[in-house]
């Protein structure tokens, strides 16, 4: 059996001695639904009805660092909700479903939001301290990109590790986010930001999950 590849939750860490000393998965298969994903693109999605609804509200929740240090803190997060338009929105969308669902499905809704929200404010705050302004979920996307490198890297989630290919994809994504990151009108200190905050946090997710579970060898 493949434990690396197995598309539901269970993995090696779920593999539980029965009655007669035979490793079986200690939980049920189950269908799984990505709702913290789901909950944050319907987030994103929501903001931008807001902004079109409401023209002076970007200026209001954007992350800015004049704002910001003058007391207005709800901004590095409600900044990450907004969008500089329709594309930007669809662009960012779809990569949160993709990305996003993936991890969801193996680290669990919990820790996807604490990268979330970690990912958000080491964006938002690497933005503030340049003295700049910024909007969009770029950040956290970056920010989910680290998370899967260092969960790849802790090997404390099989199903996340990368193989060959796997890895000329992910280089691929890295380096499209790199580069769009130069572009003028894009955050580089915020996707920066947002990545250094996702590998950091995800690092110790992955190591504190070392501590709890040890793997099992099952016999061949």
């Amino acid at each position: 059996m493949n434990y690396a590849t197995a598309q539901d939750r269970r993995d090696v860490y779920d593999l539980r001695p029965n009655a007669e000393g035979i490793y079986v998965f200690a939980r049920p298969r189950r269908q799984f639904r990505p709702l913290a994903t789901r909950a944050l693109i319907a987030s994103l999605i929501a903001g931008y009805a807001l902004q079109v609804l409401l023209p002076g509200l970007t200026g209001q929740l954007a992350v800015a660092a004049g704002p910001v240090a003058a007391g207005e803190w709800w901004r590095l997060v409600t900044g990450a909700f907004l969008h500089g338009g329709l594309l930007h929105l669809a662009a960012n969308s779809w990569f949160a479903w993709v990305i996003g669902s993936r991890i969801e499905r193996h680290v669990g809704p919990a820790r996807l939001l604490l990268i979330t929200v970690v990912a958000m404010l080491g964006s938002s705050l690497l933005v503030v301290g340049a003295g700049s302004a910024a909007v969009g979920f770029s950040g956290v996307l970056c920010g989910w990109l680290a998370s899967w490198l260092a969960f790849h890297l802790t090997t404390r989630y099989p199903a996340l590790r990368l193989d060959r290919l796997q890895w000329r994809a992910y280089l691929q994504i890295l380096g499209a986010n790199l580069l769009l990151s130069l572009l003028p009108g894009i955050s580089f200190l915020g996707h920066l930001g947002g990545f250094v905050a996702g590998f950091v946090a995800a690092y110790l997710l992955g190591l504190q999950r070392s501590r709890r579970r040890q793997p099992l060898q099952p016999e061949a």
